[in-house]
């Protein structure tokens, strides 16, 4: 989960730059008068009008290489951990268990079908372990108890993407 009224982390900020952001902005190639921002929320770039849509989707595609590229600077709260019969799925926990729906789902639908696969192999074969686990809770879950839920929660989500994506490109395949 996201603090967004924190202020960025200067130090991390330092470190990205040093350790291959310059590289980052470099290769961005930005001419007179045009500029990229990044705020917290995303990046926008005022680019030149490029003489064919070629070379302006390849100049897009930089920038959007340079966003992937930016970590999150904002201040996380303290990492919490899976419950110890999970701890290899706490890569994924870091990643996909946002406790905002709208911000899971965010997530959810601006990942790639490889990520969201990587989620949904790992994770949705030990669903009924996980559904194990938050049965046998005691009221209130506890912290890690109420992350893993919220993994869970997030392959739900994914398999439901993926499932919209099939039908979507199935549709499409079908209409061409």
């Amino acid at each position: 989960m996201y603090v967004p009224d924190k202020p960025p982390d200067e130090q991390a900020a330092r470190t990205w730059l040093l350790s291959g952001g310059e590289a980052a902005i470099a290769a961005l190639e930005l001419k007179a008068g045009e500029r990229v921002s990044v705020f917290e929320d995303g990046v926008t770039a005022d680019l030149l009008r490029e003489p064919s849509p070629t070379v302006a989707a390849a100049r897009i595609e930089s920038v959007a290489a340079f966003a992937r590229a930016i970590p999150d600077l904002r201040h996380h709260p303290p990492r919490q951990l899976l419950p110890a019969a999970f701890a290899d799925l706490q890569a994924l926990a870091d990643q996909w268990a946002i406790p905002d729906d709208a911000m899971r789902s965010d997530a959810v639908e601006g990942s790639s079908s490889e990520e969201i696969d990587t989620l949904i192999v790992a994770v949705a074969p030990r669903l009924p372990e996980i559904q194990a686990e938050l049965d046998s809770a005691t009221e209130p879950l506890s912290d890690a108890q109420l992350r893993l839920q919220l993994l869970a929660e997030a392959t739900a989500e994914a398999q439901e993407a993926i499932s919209a994506r099939s039908l979507l490109n199935r549709a499409r395949d079908d209409s061409e």
